[in-house]
C-alpha cells in the first residue's frame, strides 16, 4: 500500500513538472506578437479592398433608393458626389408640377459612411448619351426612374477599381469588381 501511495505522489509530481513556466509562456507570447507584426502589413491591402467592396455596395444601395424616390414622388432627383469631402448629396423637386426643375436638398435615411468617404474616391462618372460620352459629378433620375447609361468608378489608395453601372432606361444598378465601360462584356 505504501508503494502505491508513493507511486501516486510521484505521478502527480510528474504532472506538475509537465506544465509551462511563466518565462516560457512569455517567450511564446512574444514570438507570436512578432509574427503577427510581420504578417499584419500583408493583410492591409486585403482589408482595404474589402472597404472598397463595401463602399461600392453601399453606394449602389443609395443609388437604388434615390431612383425609387424619383419614381415614388414622380419628381426629378439628383445625386451629386462632392469631390472635396467624398460625400453623397441628394436633391429633389419639391413641387414638380408648379415649380419643375427647382431642386431642394433631401436627407437620406442612411449616410454614406465617413470611412468610405476617406478611403474610397469617386474617380469619375461617365454618362453615355446619344451625343457621346461625358463626365459629370452628378446623376439625374427622371420621374419615371430613367437616366443616362452611367458608369461610376470607385478607386482606393492602391488604385483598385470597382464600377457601378446604371442601365438608363431600366434604372437597373449593377456592380463589378473591375473597371467596365459597357454593359455587354
Amino acid at each position: 500500500m505504501k508503494d502505491m501511495r508513493a507511486a501516486g505522489s510521484r505521478s502527480s509530481a510528474d504532472g506538475l513538472r509537465r506544465g509551462f513556466t511563466l518565462v516560457e509562456l512569455m517567450l511564446v507570447i512574444t514570438i507570436m506578437g512578432i509574427m503577427l507584426g510581420a504578417i499584419t502589413p500583408t493583410f492591409k491591402p486585403f482589408l482595404d479592398s474589402q472597404t472598397l467592396k463595401n463602399a461600392t455596395s453601399s453606394l449602389a444601395q443609395i443609388i437604388r433608393f434615390v431612383r425609387s424616390m424619383a419614381v415614388e414622388q414622380s419628381a426629378v432627383v439628383q445625386i451629386t458626389f462632392d469631390k472635396d469631402t467624398g460625400g453623397v448629396l441628394v436633391a429633389m423637386e419639391n413641387d414638380p408640377i408648379n415649380m419643375p426643375g427647382v431642386l431642394a436638398p433631401v436627407a437620406l435615411p442612411v449616410r454614406y459612411p465617413k470611412e468610405y468617404q476617406e478611403k474610397v474616391r469617386v474617380a469619375s462618372i461617365v454618362k453615355q448619351t446619344l451625343f457621346g460620352t461625358q463626365q459629370e459629378d452628378m446623376i439625374t433620375f427622371q420621374p419615371d426612374g430613367t437616366t443616362s447609361d452611367t458608369f461610376i468608378y470607385l478607386v482606393d489608395e492602391y488604385e483598385n477599381t470597382y464600377t457601378i453601372g446604371i442601365v438608363g432606361l431600366m434604372g437597373q444598378v449593377m456592380t463589378w469588381n473591375h473597371a467596365v465601360d459597357n454593359f455587354y462584356e
